[in-house]
């Protein structure tokens, strides 16, 4: 899968896109097939170094918090989605998914 990711903090120079493995499924995690993500105000501070209190010293980091897509796989302990619905989202600071939607 690609990700557009970054290695250091800094301007929009420092993102790169990148060819990842797609992660291993949980038992109550989704996998969602991106059709759409956006780069917000939050991700330029992220990105440029300006909450590191919160968004840690670790890299690679991803950018993109907001998303749109399809469900492709459910874990068994995901029990409100089913493959092929349609989601809309976030992604927490803390990197877990939180879903506004199951269906728009």
């Amino acid at each position: 899968m690609k990700k557009l990711i970054y290695n250091q903090f800094g301007d929009a120079d420092v993102l790169q896109l990148a060819e990842t493995e797609i992660p291993a499924l949980g038992s109550d995690e989704i996998l969602i097939r991106t059709k759409a993500a956006s780069i917000n105000p939050l991700d330029w501070k992220l990105f440029q170094g300006k909450m590191k209190l919160m968004s840690g010293k670790k890299f690679p980091k991803a950018v993109g918090i907001d998303f749109s897509g399809v469900i492709e796989a459910v874990g068994v302990g995901a029990k409100n989605f089913k493959t092929g619905d349609e989601v809309l989202g976030y992604i927490w600071i803390s990197l877990k998914v939180a879903l506004w939607l199951n269906m728009f």
